[in-house]
């Protein structure tokens, strides 16, 4: 059996399949004593990716999603533009 510490310093090598068979016994024999580290466990099973998951995107998305971004940056400078635009004649119209 493994102590409390030691269990909380393997959970990122249990996650990257790093520990040993008999190393993950024990992390299990551990894990069933231990109710925080089951919290943990399941709280990090819970935020951890899907297994293949990747942020990279089909070949061709990356530009298309550059080509969006620059256009939705157009965009959002005529608003601001069309914004000061129309805050100066507010003031001007005051006076």
């Amino acid at each position: 059996m493994i102590s409390h510490e030691q269990a909380l310093a393997q959970f990122d090598a249990y996650f990257g399949n790093r520990l040993s068979r008999e190393e993950t016994r024990a992390f299990h024999a551990h894990i069933n004593d231990c109710e925080d580290c089951r919290v943990r466990l399941r709280a990090m099973r819970a935020a951890a990716p899907a297994p293949g998951f990747t942020l990279r995107g089909a070949p061709g998305q990356d530009e298309r999603l550059q080509a969006i971004l620059r256009k939705n940056r157009i965009i959002m400078l005529a608003i601001t533009a069309v914004m000061v635009c129309f805050f100066f004649l507010f003031l001007m119209k005051r006076r």
